[in-house]
């Protein structure tokens, strides 16, 4: 006690860190689960120039994606009130009015938020689907 905590992403432990990926329509929906919420990012013309497009639900909750796997990253080493103050710095970084699917999406916020969490960076195989996606266009 006293210390700061560190807690390993576990898909069966409760407040784990989880890389949430969901395969939406072609393209990839990423969320990262930290102390019993997930994490993420999306667009949208609503809020003005300046309303963040971080947002956060129940784990496996985001509204229209459908469910596809868990992936373990790490331990980290922050607390519950770091990781508050965080989000409150990503929150106004990430615009949902900068949103773009394919080169400033989901996957993009969450390996931020993921390397800021120090627990490393999203698996090749989300970040080239995301990558696929761009250079297709």
């Amino acid at each position: 006690e006293g210390g700061p905590s560190t807690n390993d992403l576990d898909s069966s432990a409760c407040g784990s860190r989880q890389l949430r990926a969901r395969r939406s329509v072609g393209n990839l929906h990423c969320g990262v689960e930290v102390y019993g919420w997930e994490w993420s990012y999306r667009g949208s013309s609503k809020g003005g120039a300046l309303a963040t497009g971080v947002f956060n639900c129940g784990p496996r909750m985001s509204q229209g994606q459908l469910y596809y796997d868990s992936v373990e990253l790490g331990t980290t080493s922050l607390t519950p009130g770091m990781v508050f103050t965080l989000l409150q710095l990503l929150e106004t970084q990430w615009l949902a009015v900068e949103y773009n699917a394919l080169c400033h999406n989901s996957v993009h916020f969450c390996c931020q938020f993921c390397q800021a969490l120090r627990v490393g960076t999203l698996p090749t195989w989300i970040l080239g689907a995301s990558d696929l996606a761009a250079a297709a266009t």
